[in-house]
């Protein structure tokens, strides 16, 4: 290795002489130069692994070889150094290059250039963001080498603006003096104003990185820096004309994600609101840009959506991974107490009437999201205030202006519509719009009306809807058939009368029959949709007594369903092909209405006399036999997801086949089923579902094992669940791996806690959790309130979010090891054990200590968020009935100099629910922590920033 090493630095050196040799033509000292590039690249290679390293010594002669080069007169030579010097960068050399070799006079040359040498200037940027990324390249660069970087930042059309701004941003964070003595933030701010508009997300997190900590925050001015975007709503009025609405834009963007965190929100309730009153009196500034800009910002922030119809604010696809304590809904909560603090409700009812339409309307859709807002989220006495919406009834009530009177009332009118247009089209998911249709309770007037109808009305309804006199199905008066169904087919004596003297219940049957060809050649459409609801709650009905149960059995209808089924077994047994008429066929199967016969023979479980017609047509015997049939997993599919649940037999049996013998792709899509049968069977799924769920981890395919520990973990909150879980005692080991977070669930019971304890897994876990896990805990948690913040929203180049860190919490509070010990009192007395707790107060009495570095900081929010988790629970509360951990608490609220502290306070005592102790010194947690979301009548006292 030695001899290798002398012969590296022999030839480097022998390259280096002709390089230096003035008298060589360019082309040679450039293909030297390039040759020793080369040999550089390979020995920083091997030295990651175990090759030989660089002396000192040497990296200073090669320096002193290639300064010369920077100022050679071949822009081909200058590039080639500059690359060699970037590959030279190391901890142990870095101060070589500036502080002994002056580098920076000559990259400062390169970057004055103009555009013709771009491809140098590139190389000179590559070299100084390189060294930045060494641990002490911020504090050693000269203020020489950033000024021209701010220089480059400064001028629009540059080429490399956006990668000067960026290397500013994170100067900024690093050495937040140089950046300001330099006039970074002085082009930082001009960025978020003029653009581009992709890099606002890394220029507001260095803005947020400085307001932060008492340090950094004195390179920014208190109503200066900040306060200029604010201003620059008010700026597009005075000025009349030269304004850009694509500033106002942007900086509404801007102001949106200062005010999606704890350090921008507090920072701007300083001096009594006072950048908050100037964002929201600017509302009432005559100028419609001004206007727009500003109810976008807050349609953003409360997440509503432009439309009148309907609030977008909890319309997601995919639910989180554990629905634990909605950390978003806090944050809003405290948001929107500042917002109508600063007069938001009065500023909106001012622009309700406005005008002009659209900036009037947007106003009303905004004032009743963030009325029905303050019903889900703010105290019952804050939010009746708020709703009064005195200054609107005020003018409704005034006769002295009947004009604005008019008005007024016209606008508490389009205020209820809105709201009763909302509730009437409130979004279901999936699982319950199955569930709503399928458990229709009619107690409608419509239907209440129907089930009174006399003989002669029945007699009219029967003509109208065509069935008796018109055989043709598609001449049906669906809507009449409907009302018949739902109202005289449940009175007893008008069903006598539909049975004995009418043809409707069994021509209506026989439009079902596979053999009429009717139902099962429908296209799929919202029409054949109503015509299968219809139908279930045909069936369902008629199962309900023995009179309709005998004509379901003389009907044949499940008898012909069971026989298309039949036949398709047997392509499951071999056979090359089933009858060209059968109903099932892949491409009729795909395109009409025959895939849904399957909810047919669902709705016969409702009852018994339709449970013993099933038996008796061996619908279950032929769902055995397709369950897992091979190249028909549609089949499978419709089958697991038609059948009812709720009761021990066949289809919980059928289940386990699939989860066990299917495919992996039906494997893995019953095993999501499962999640959606947890929701529907809560009071019953921990006797049968967990169990499956369990049986699942032992699958092949990591992919059906990760679904299962999700779908555990998210129904796992329910101790009944966790209970079930624990007593199948699952493996510790694989779980560790794969489902660490339901191991600590667990801990919530004792069952579960005596069974990680007595594994030793405990011990290890604590010890971690206390090391690492706490402010690992701290990163979660921020990160879901901060994708929670922006859901919905566009994303820009710069999306941070890491969905493997984030975990898909989507706003969810985390699950949290001395939270679940704390549920328990053997988890109490194992806590106390630990001195842990102990420990995590003694780091809130080295608050001022712990705060001025980064790392401090971090582990002064783990030690908060643990004391919260333990006092959560009754068990837990007991660990801190302490005078000094209140004061200590109260102290960081009211002064803490790290602006995100006092947030991490606020948020995790109020939505850890604490008690109200019995201490002298506990006013504000009282009214701002103690109590649940619905009652925290002081949730936020606004913090004044000193």
């Amino acid at each position: 290795m030695d001899d290798l090493h002398s012969q590296i630095l022999a030839a480097t050196s022998l390259l280096l002489e002709t390089v230096s040799n003035l008298n060589e033509s360019a082309q040679t000292r450039l293909d030297a130069l390039t040759k020793t590039l080369t040999i550089l690249d390979l020995v920083k290679k091997t030295n990651s692994g175990s090759g030989p390293a660089m002396s000192v010594l040497f990296v200073n002669s090669i320096i002193k070889s290639i300064r010369g080069c920077l100022g050679d007169s071949a822009k081909e030579i200058r590039i080639v150094a500059y690359k060699i010097l970037r590959t030279l960068i190391s901890a142990s050399t870095i101060t070589l290059f500036f502080v002994n070799h002056h580098i920076d006079i000559f990259i400062i040359r390169t970057l004055i250039r103009d555009t013709r040498y771009d491809s140098e200037r590139e190389q000179a940027i590559r070299f100084i963001r390189a060294y930045l990324d060494e641990p002490e390249g911020a504090n050693i660069i000269p203020m020489s080498i950033i000024r021209a970087i701010v220089a480059i930042a400064e001028q629009i059309d540059d080429k490399f603006r956006s990668v000067c701004l960026e290397t500013i941003c994170e100067l900024a964070i690093c050495n937040p003096e140089l950046t300001c003595l330099s006039g970074g933030t002085k082009v930082m701010l001009a960025a978020l104003l003029d653009g581009p508009t992709e890099l606002i997300d890394p220029i507001v997190a260095s803005f947020l990185y400085l307001l932060d900590t008492c340090n950094s925050r004195a390179y920014i001015r208190t109503h200066v820096e900040l306060e200029t975007i604010i201003s620059q709503f008010s700026d597009a009025y005075t000025c009349k004309t030269g304004y850009s609405i694509d500033r106002l834009t942007c900086c509404a963007a801007v102001l949106r994600k200062f005010f999606s965190s704890w350090t921008g929100l507090v920072y701007f309730c300083i001096d009594n609101l006072r950048p908050v009153r100037s964002i929201v009196e600017a509302l009432g500034l005559p100028n419609d840009d001004t206007r727009k800009a500003l109810l976008g910002l807050f349609f953003d922030l409360f997440q509503v959506s432009r439309s009148n119809t309907l609030n977008a604010t909890h319309t997601t696809t995919t639910r989180p991974a554990i629905e634990t304590i909605h950390l978003v809904s806090h944050f809003e909560a405290v948001l929107l107490m500042v917002l109508v603090r600063a007069g938001l409700i009065e500023a909106l009812i001012e622009l309700s009437q406005d005008p002009s339409k659209s900036i009037s309307q947007s106003a009303i859709t905004l004032l009743t999201s963030i009325l029905e807002i303050c019903v889900k989220k703010l105290p019952e006495e804050l939010s009746t205030k708020i709703q009064s919406l005195p200054s609107l009834f005020r003018l409704a009530c005034n006769f002295n202006d009947e004009a604005r009177r008019h008005l007024a009332s016209s606008r508490l009118a389009q205020i209820l519509g809105i709201s009763k247009a909302r509730i009437d089209t409130k979004p279901y998911t999936k699982t319950e719009l199955c569930y709503h249709s399928e458990n229709r309770k009619f107690d409608s007037i419509k239907a209440h009306v129907g089930l009174q109808i006399d003989e002669i009305q029945l007699r009219i309804m029967l003509n109208d809807s065509e069935v008796i006199g018109v055989k043709d199905s598609s001449k049906w008066n669906w809507d009449i058939i409907e009302e018949i169904v739902s109202g005289p087919l449940l009175n007893s004596k008008r069903f006598d009368d539909l049975i004995r003297n009418t043809k409707f219940v069994g021509r209506l049957l026989s439009f079902y029959r596979p053999s009429t060809r009717q139902f099962c050649d429908l296209p799929k459409n919202a029409q054949s949709t109503k015509i299968l609801s219809i139908g279930i709650d045909f069936i369902r009905n008629l199962t309900t007594t023995s009179d309709g149960a005998r004509l379901l059995a003389e009907s044949r209808l499940l008898v012909e369903i069971a026989e298309q089924f039949s036949q398709l077994s047997l392509l499951g047994q071999g056979q090359s092909s089933i009858p060209p008429d059968n109903i099932f066929l892949k491409q009729h199967f795909d395109e009409t209405m025959s895939s849904n016969m399957f909810s047919l023979v669902r709705a016969y479980s409702y009852h018994p006399y339709g449970m013993r017609l099933l038996e008796q047509s061996s619908i279950y015997s032929i769902y055995y036999q397709l369950a897992d049939m091979r190249g028909r997993e549609d089949i499978s599919n419709a089958i697991l997801t038609s059948m009812d649940f709720s009761r021990d037999g066949h289809p919980r049996i059928i289940l386990s086949k699939i989860l066990t013998a299917g495919s992996k792709s039906l494997r893995h899509a019953a095993t999501v089923y499962l999640d959606q049968l947890a929701q529907l069977h809560k009071d019953t799924f921990y006797e049968w579902g967990i169990p499956l769920l369990v049986t699942q981890l032992s699958d092949p395919t990591q992919e059906i094992v990760g679904a299962a520990v999700c779908i555990l973990q998210r129904h796992c909150i329910d101790h009944r669940n966790i209970i079930a879980f624990v007593r199948t005692k699952p493996d510790i080991q694989q779980l560790t791996v794969l489902g660490n977070t339901l191991l600590i669930q667990s801990l919530a019971v004792p069952a579960g806690f005596k069974y990680l304890f007595e594994s030793g897994y405990l011990d290890t876990e604590t010890d971690y959790w206390f090391e690492y896990g706490n402010v690992q805990f701290v990163t979660h948690a921020e990160l879901s309130i901060s994708e929670g913040l922006v859901k919905g929203l566009s994303k820009s180049g710069f999306d941070t979010f890491d969905k493997d860190l984030v975990m898909n919490l989507q706003g969810y509070l985390p699950i949290q090891l001395y939270g679940e010990l704390a549920k328990t009192t053997e988890g109490c007395a194992y806590l106390a054990s630990t001195k842990h707790v102990s420990e995590f107060i003694s780091q809130l009495k080295s608050h001022d200590d712990m705060v001025t570095t980064p790392a401090g900081i971090m582990k002064l929010k783990a030690a908060i968020w643990a004391l919260g988790a333990i006092g959560a629970s009754v068990s837990g509360r007991s660990l801190l009935v302490c005078d000094e951990a209140i004061s200590l608490i109260t102290s960081m609220l009211k002064s803490s100099s790290v602006l995100s502290v006092r947030g991490q306070v606020l948020v995790c005592f109020s939505v850890r629910n604490l008690p109200n102790f019995d201490t002298d010194n506990i006013s504000i947690i009282q009214y701002m922590f103690l109590r649940p979301l619905r009652d925290i009548s002081q949730l936020c006292r606004y913090p004044h920033y000193e």
